[in-house]
């Protein structure tokens, strides 16, 4: 914004008037609604976009860390596979008794986890719905991490078949 410093002073002290233009770069700079600064009072349509922004912002943060354990986890399972020796490592933990369970061993450890204070999800009994669309929103973060695998037919990448989606498909 083009205004100098004593400019800025008068428009505080309430001596100048703040132009529209001033007051939507302004608006921008300070990521609020222009009503917002007029008014300052919060409006739900605000404090949905800015909860929004917030929450796609965690998200975009979130999704290379859930990429990244899912990977090491593969890398884990690939180590373990070729040599289960590996596994009797686990001295102070009881591990699995098998390479092929390293992730089943892996998912009970985290159903187990013990959250810190305020990590969890305080949803009320009678908002269950709520619980099992947010479920399905976490699920679709970690789905999203995983690269859809393409076939090449006649020499271009096709999307290839879920075979989950085949067999409702056949269902009827």
């Amino acid at each position: 914004m083009a205004v100098d410093a004593s400019a800025v002073s008068r428009i505080e002290k309430g001596q100048r008037a703040l132009r529209v233009s001033e007051a939507l770069i302004l608006a921008d700079v300070l990521d609020v609604d222009i009503d917002y600064l007029v008014s300052g009072v919060e409006s739900p349509d605000r404090d949905f976009r800015t909860t929004r922004r917030a929450a796609d912002a965690m998200m975009n943060r979130l999704a290379p860390s859930i990429a990244d354990w899912l990977n090491a986890l593969s890398y884990a399972q690939e180590l373990v596979s070729a040599d289960p020796r590996l596994l009797d490592t686990l001295k102070d933990e009881e591990g699995p008794q098998a390479a092929d369970l390293y992730l089943d061993w892996v998912t009970q450890r985290i159903s187990e986890l013990e959250w810190p204070a305020g990590a969890d999800i305080e949803i009320a009994e009678e908002d269950a719905d709520i619980r099992v669309a947010l479920r399905r929103a976490g699920h679709a973060l970690v789905d999203s991490v995983f690269r859809e695998p393409t076939l090449i037919v006649e020499g271009k990448p096709v999307r290839a078949l879920d075979p989950w989606e085949c067999a409702k498909s056949s269902d009827g």
